[in-house]
């Protein structure tokens, strides 16, 4: 028996049931952190949206890997990082508003 195929399309392009789309979302005073977190989103291949939130999808052992990654980077700074994952269902039910991802000129799903 072959391998089982996990790629769908949607609606708005292919994706992978196994993958998660996330916000991470920080707040972190020291540029050297900051800087940190920065990098670790992109190495993770997550886009940066706007100052200090990055969007992206990744497997469930990505996302876990990053979150350790990411508290290990903030130590025991007064730092906020969060996580937070969204289903396709309710992705597709953020509204945008502004120049740079407004939903008149970019689909916000194809952002990913």
């Amino acid at each position: 028996m072959g391998k089982k195929n996990t790629n769908h399309t949607g609606l708005n392009g292919n994706y992978n049931i196994g993958e998660l789309s996330i916000f991470v979302i920080y707040d972190v005073e020291s540029d050297k952190i900051r800087n940190k977190v920065f990098i670790a989103c992109e190495d993770y291949g997550l886009k940066n949206i706007q100052y200090s939130t990055f969007f992206g999808s990744l497997s469930s052992n990505k996302y876990e890997e990053l979150f350790l990654r990411l508290q290990k980077i903030s130590g025991k700074e007064n730092n906020n990082i969060i996580l937070i994952p969204l289903c396709r269902a309710d992705l597709r039910k953020v509204l945008v508003n502004g120049n740079k991802l407004s939903m008149h000129q970019t689909n916000f799903l194809d952002i990913i």
